[in-house]
């Protein structure tokens, strides 16, 4: 099945249904050097989404930008000025597989402040590290260090709780021309996260405790 473009909102609006569920759940993070082990029993929210890696290996660009949401309104505005005529520059530097000048970047939101960015050339994932390190100081910083430790990068599409469903930003779409969304050769993910900060953690080690979060 090809989505085209010119109604991207069919992507979140009919790609992808999922129950939301609110199970409680244990997030675990192990460090390696100094032997800490932090636990933390809270409620958790499956995810579904996509990857940047297609089924023939190449990639589409998928970006997490975080930076701002924290800012009053006018930061939040320039910042976002900023990251477009980033992009804009981007489009022009940057070739897909086929030789292709980059096609339009979509934004799409569900919090002030937070966009999930997704453009669909294919390229190389030498290609679209360059990108992310172009552009890394406006995205979230553990998408960044996930996508390059894991060699593709997961976005999330389906609703999270407690927030107002994904729309597409029409005034921050960057037109340059149309390309149909490769939904055959995208690849899937589903995902837990913890929905509330407020939890119980418990941590081992030379500084192990118990506190609230």
């Amino acid at each position: 099945m090809t989505v085209m473009c010119n109604n991207p909102k069919q992507f979140f609006n009919k790609v992808i249904v999922i129950n939301n569920n609110l199970p409680n759940g244990l997030s675990v993070n192990i460090k390696k050097r100094g032997f800490s082990l932090a636990l933390s029993l809270a409620k958790i929210q499956t995810c579904e989404g996509f990857t940047s890696k297609l089924s023939n290996g190449n990639h589409i660009i998928l970006l997490d930008y975080d930076k701002c949401k924290d800012k009053d309104a006018i930061e939040r505005e320039r910042e976002l000025i900023e990251f477009r005529e980033k992009l804009r520059v981007i489009q022009r530097k940057y070739k897909d597989v086929n030789g292709h000048s980059l096609s339009n970047f979509y934004f799409f939101s569900d919090l002030e402040g937070s966009y999930r960015i997704m453009c669909f050339n294919e390229i190389s994932f030498n290609v679209y590290t360059k990108i992310l390190l172009e552009v890394s100081d406006y995205l979230d910083s553990l998408f960044v260090y996930y996508t390059i430790r894991n060699k593709k990068a997961t976005i999330r599409i389906s609703d999270k709780i407690g927030r107002e469903p994904q729309k597409l930003i029409d005034s921050l779409t960057l037109v340059t021309y149309y390309l149909s969304i490769p939904l055959e050769k995208m690849e899937k993910a589903c995902y837990d996260t913890v929905l509330n900060k407020n939890n119980i953690k418990i941590q081992l080690g030379n500084n192990g405790k118990i506190c609230w979060g």
